[in-house]
């Protein structure tokens, strides 16, 4: 591997670089389940704050605040705005006076901070879900850990949990492949992709609680359901549409694709194959989006 500080050499690598590592396996992914940013600051709090988090709901995410340790000079409150990343893109939420006037709007979170300071420093992290994808059979030399092998939303308050169980078997799984028969790679990979899909359910079902504002573009991606049946025949809805649920590249492509009418199970399983690092719920809402069905309106029954 090369490095700032030369080649590095080793038998076996342990992938801990987080949500935006740069190791991948060759043909191998990782799979976004969202595209979740926090903007991040620290505030001095009030009287008022109590040594505990408060989560607050708005229209383009949700907010988060925990008082520090009270050794803490002056007292300070970390506070965070969830959104994704084309709502903080689109919302301004990046610029201190906007995301200042976005946070005194809250209800709950508000009373605990003191904003006569001036505007506060902000820094932009990820919070992406995501899932490592390898090639089938590919026995590598390598096995990621914590959330460069299964990222986490950090609503789950999985996160901590999640890396140092990770942590202790992909150390179990290097030393199998080192010294024994490196059997463990494999049962490893599969049960990261089963605890993944566990935390999922559990988490689109955390986000169906909040109701209120089921169009904005931040709700309806975690809430929006499938409703076509795969026999749907289908045909591109029209020119230029866009989707929140796939990049607009992906968007130009199903509708390229769809011009002609097809079964709806066709087109999906051909951009499975196209953008396999899109999860199968996301690629078919997008094609929800962007087609019509063809049955509801001439009577047709696909077969």
């Amino acid at each position: 591997m090369e490095t700032d500080q030369g080649l590095i050499e080793a038998a076996y690598l342990i992938d801990a670089a987080g949500r935006n590592s740069a190791f991948v396996p060759a043909a191998g992914h990782r799979q976004r389940n969202d595209n979740l940013v926090c903007v991040l600051a620290r505030l001095p709090r009030t009287q008022a704050a109590l040594q505990m988090a408060r989560l607050e709901a708005f229209e383009h995410g949700w907010w988060y605040a925990a008082p520090l340790p009270a050794v803490a000079t002056p007292p300070q409150v970390v506070v965070g705005l969830f959104a994704d990343a084309a709502g903080v893109h689109e919302q301004n939420f990046s610029d201190p006076d906007v995301w200042v006037r976005q946070l005194c709007e809250t209800r709950h979170i508000r009373p605990w901070l003191d904003l006569d300071g001036g505007p506060p420093e902000l820094s932009v992290y990820p919070a992406f879900s995501s899932l490592l994808m390898e090639p089938v059979g590919q026995n590598l030399p390598y096995v990621a850990a914590g959330d460069a092998a299964a990222a986490r939303d950090p609503l789950s308050s999985s996160g901590i949990a999640n890396a140092l169980g990770t942590g202790i078997q992909a150390a179990r799984v290097a030393a199998d492949a080192l010294r024994g028969q490196g059997a463990l790679r494999p049962a490893y990979m599969q049960a990261l992709a089963q605890d993944h899909a566990t935390y999922l359910k559990a988490h689109w079902k955390t986000y169906a609680v909040e109701q209120r504002w089921p169009e904005a573009p931040f709700w309806r991606f975690r809430n929006a359901r499938i409703r076509r049946g795969p026999e749907a025949l289908i045909q591109s809805k029209s020119e230029g549409a866009a989707s929140i649920f796939v990049p607009r590249k992906i968007a130009s492509w199903i509708e390229a694709r769809a011009v002609q009418p097809q079964r709806q199970l066709d087109l999906m399983r051909e951009a499975r194959q196209q953008f396999p690092q899109i999860p199968d719920e996301r690629m078919m809402l997008a094609i929800e989006d962007l087609t019509l069905s063809l049955d509801a309106q001439s009577g047709f029954q696909a077969t």
